[in-house]
């Protein structure tokens, strides 16, 4: 991580930071419902966004205000967002925009990931992808559960030395948004290295590192991790999990001085929304493709630059 991106990252869990120590459940409650609004960003970059400007209700880049057949205001502020492996993007929010009328709704509808109703892939395809990452997904018989499992009421295990997730028997069979919460939070566990470090083989049979052991967390704090994240997914596929409120108040309400990680809980968020998808590969890009990546982006930004700087001298 350069020092660029590690300010970044202090930055935003400051902001949260003095959130958390001033207990202030509103302002925590009117960032879980940006969260909602813009479904069609990155977690992080929806987080990064806020922190800069908490007061912005939606966001997007010039090229996708332009499908709302909308422009950029002479002046206005852009927000900055971060790419995947290249430089920053300029983004604006829709009071700094102006052309054609548009709703809140038609902003929803248009991006959103989905139409909320929930889909039994998605389940599947995150079983299959915990396996790319040496995760293994069971739904044993009662007897072998229970011997685990402190309470029949235990929706979930997550294997401290294992690498197993256990859910509870009585989801066997078809999957439902019950059964995919819970496994979005003992995922989260595991990613948030609630459970210790993790490591994965690359298809080369390389090890890579997946997350650093944090497994010294008080247990209030991995629950809330994992819940947070949990939320967060939901609402990247427009599913209602918990009301913003009740979120606020229950983190606000079990936060002591120490501090959860809030830009590792919406990287991980991002991570297992794509573990949704069917050929979802937990890869770690070679150098010369983050250079390549690096160039592709930089030309097409030197391209809008010089764009701009033609039709100025035309007017």
């Amino acid at each position: 991580m350069n020092p660029k991106q590690q300010k970044i990252y202090t930055d935003v869990n400051n902001y949260f930071n003095n959130i958390l120590r001033l207990k202030n459940s509103d302002e925590f409650q009117k960032y879980l419902e940006f969260l909602k609004r813009v479904p069609f960003q990155a977690p992080f970059n929806n987080t990064l966004v806020f922190v800069q400007n908490p007061s912005l209700n939606y966001y997007a880049t010039e090229a996708q205000w332009k499908e709302f057949g909308r422009t950029i205001k002479p002046n206005a502020r852009p927000e900055v967002i971060l790419m995947i492996f290249g430089p920053v993007e300029f983004v604006f929010g829709l009071e700094d925009t102006e052309g054609r009328e548009i709703t809140s709704d038609s902003i929803l509808n248009w991006w959103k990931e989905s139409d909320g109703k929930f889909d039994e892939n998605v389940f599947h395809n995150t079983v299959s992808s915990c396996a790319k990452i040496g995760l293994s997904v069971k739904i044993p018989e009662p007897s072998k559960y229970f011997n685990q499992a402190s309470s029949i009421q235990t929706k979930g295990l997550a294997g401290i030395e294992t690498s197993e997730i256990y859910l509870n028997p009585s989801y066997k069979g078809n999957p439902t948004y019950e059964s995919y919460g819970v496994l979005l939070h003992e995922i989260a566990h595991e990613l948030l290295g609630h459970c210790g470090e993790r490591k994965y083989k690359d298809k080369k049979g390389n090890t890579k590192l997946l997350i650093h052991n944090r497994s010294n967390l008080t247990k209030d704090i991995a629950e809330i991790e994992a819940e947070l994240t949990a939320w967060i997914v939901f609402g990247k596929f427009g599913i209602e999990k918990q009301s913003e409120v009740y979120l606020a108040n229950y983190v606000m309400g079990k936060m002591s001085a120490e501090m959860f990680d809030m830009v590792l809980i919406t990287k991980v968020s991002g991570m297992i929304f794509s573990m949704s998808k069917k050929d979802w590969k937990p890869r770690i890009p070679t150098q010369r493709e983050k250079l390549r990546d690096n160039l592709r982006k930089n030309i097409k930004i030197l391209k809008n630059h010089l764009a701009k700087v033609r039709a100025n001298n035309y007017e």
